[in-house]
């Protein structure tokens, strides 16, 4: 009796919504596009907000640069009205611009300002003279540590003879940080320029350091990076600081380096290829 009722009331339990019709799938079909399209557009939407937000700032980061620019030129002008010369006037212009960001010029048009300024100058010339000294009793130590050692080789070195390419480095900004108060300031004394490349020839070289003979102008504890020039011998660039300055017989200048934090494993890699070569030699 009961079968027979079940079996009686299937058609209206499918027609209710157990077994899906043909609009059904329809619809679920259209409302899987819907939300497609749906989420293409929220999409859509985000990533023009984010290109309008990008262009927007690079506008206005374009703007500041051009008012910084002529605000900058016009510094320049009036100090050197003042008398100062140019190198001057842009050192000036840094100090300042780190005193009154809004607006150095003030600072450089009023005598209250210029009293500001030479106070904060007296306070600079002070602290750069405890760090000479300090500088001065370091080199004294080091002096009498290098009286008092016995000089070996700590790596041995291995004759290359190939074409380098070598440019002129300063410190870092890392490095700097720790003498400059002022990134600007040390960018103005030229720490962080690199001149062009010129060729060179090493001459050989070890973990620790190399021999370069090259025509440099460059001296003791300035800092240089090289880079093989020789297509068979694979070594980027390196940076070294000049232990030692000697004339060649030829009169070219040979640099003595120390290596500063030299890839090890590209190195190395190098040293064999240059053995290798020795011994086919």
């Amino acid at each position: 009796m009961h079968t027979a009722v079940m079996l009686a009331t299937l058609p209206a339990v499918l027609a209710q919504g157990y077994l899906k019709t043909d609009s059904d799938l329809v619809f679920t079909g259209q409302m899987q596009w819907i939300l497609l399209l749906v989420g293409l557009g929220i999409v859509g939407v985000i990533a023009l907000k984010f290109i309008i937000n990008t262009q927007t700032k690079r506008a206005q980061k374009r703007e500041r640069s051009a008012v910084q620019g002529t605000k900058s030129q016009a510094f320049l002008d009036r100090a050197q009205q003042l008398g100062f010369r140019q190198n001057e006037a842009r050192m000036m212009e840094r100090i300042t611009r780190r005193l009154a960001p809004k607006s150095p010029l003030n600072l450089l048009n009023s005598g209250q300002g210029r009293e500001f300024l030479m106070g904060d100058l007296e306070k600079g010339i002070v602290q750069r003279g405890r760090e000479i000294k300090v500088l001065g009793r370091i080199k004294q130590r080091l002096e009498a540590l290098r009286a008092s050692d016995v000089h070996q080789r700590e790596w041995v070195r291995v004759d290359a003879n190939i074409a380098v390419w070598v440019s002129k480095q300063g410190l870092t900004n890392k490095e700097t940080a720790a003498l400059v108060d002022d990134d600007d300031e040390a960018e103005g004394e030229g720490l962080f320029a690199n001149l062009d490349s010129v060729s060179g020839r090493l001459l050989d070289i070890s973990e620790g350091g190399a021999a370069i003979d090259i025509e440099m102008d460059v001296g003791r504890g300035d800092q240089v990076q090289f880079w093989s020039g020789d297509p068979r011998i694979v070594l980027g660039e390196t940076r070294g600081g000049v232990v030692n300055i000697n004339k060649s017989d030829e009169g070219t200048t040979i640099l003595h380096l120390h290596f500063i934090d030299p890839d090890l494993r590209e190195l190395r890699s190098a040293i064999l290829q240059l053995k290798g070569e020795e011994e086919d030699d």
